[in-house]
């Protein structure tokens, strides 16, 4: 990392409410990196909800939704997956080798589509809806918590515990040495076990490395210190956030 570049962390600010932001702490915390949050909620909405937010932001890239990051140099970036492999290249978080870079893009998208179906199982099919809104259509939800418990929820399981075996069942994804995409599948089980605690109660059984895995980067120093902390936000219960 650059001695003189700094980040900012744009994400809603909702008193211990994780969500997505999480994606992109974890990566600060572990590496050690101090970075600053955005504490204005009105100033997000005004950034992300307003009808022209270029007129406030005419220099910088527009960003649809956080989490975005934002550099001490004015570059801004945004969507979770794509913050979080690019905080990953500053902070020395990418896999060493070239074709694990890209299965580790390939498996974070994969994560992404996790997050992207387990909250449609608490807000249907309406990506409007806040995180603490009920779904207009109740029926509608009892179905896709049905098909996302019973088949999706196992099947992306058992393809992170597939993955994390084909590495040798080492503790890590991709070498012998934590990435980015360790880090992001520790948060989406944090997430996963706070949305869905019943299913993965079910499953934990079959998944020894999986869960293994979560134990064990819960317990490496900087992470364990900061979910200890009273600065650790929580997964809500809900909405895979």
């Amino acid at each position: 990392m650059s001695d003189d570049e700094t980040y900012h962390l744009w994400y809603w600010n909702f008193g211990r409410f994780a969500g997505r932001g999480e994606y992109v702490r974890i990566q600060f915390i572990e590496a050690g990196v101090p970075f600053t949050q955005e504490k204005d909620n009105e100033r997000i909405t005004r950034r992300f909800k307003g009808l022209k937010p270029e007129d406030e932001y005419p220099d910088q890239f527009p960003c649809l939704a956080p989490p975005m990051i934002e550099t001490s140099k004015g570059f801004v970036i945004c969507q979770a997956p794509v913050v979080t492999k690019y905080i990953a290249s500053k902070l020395g978080l990418l896999p060493k080798k070239e074709e694990d870079k890209w299965h580790a893009e390939q498996f974070c998208a994969t994560v992404a589509d996790l997050v992207s179906e387990g909250n449609a199982g608490f807000h249907g099919f309406d990506t409007s809806a806040g995180y603490g809104e009920p779904p207009n259509d109740k029926t509608q939800l009892a179905i896709i918590q049905d098909v996302f418990n019973k088949k999706r929820l196992p099947r992306f399981l058992n393809y992170f515990e597939r993955v994390l075996a084909y590495n040798g069942n080492n503790g890590f994804l991709f070498g012998d040495s934590i990435s980015y995409a360790d880090l992001s599948l520790f948060i989406c089980m944090r997430a996963t076990e706070s949305s869905y605690p019943d299913t993965v109660k079910q499953l934990k059984s079959t998944l020894p490395i999986l869960f293994k895995f979560v134990e064990s980067i819960a317990a490496r120093p900087n992470i364990a210190a900061y979910l200890a902390s009273p600065d650790c936000k929580e997964p809500r219960g809900s909405s895979m956030m």
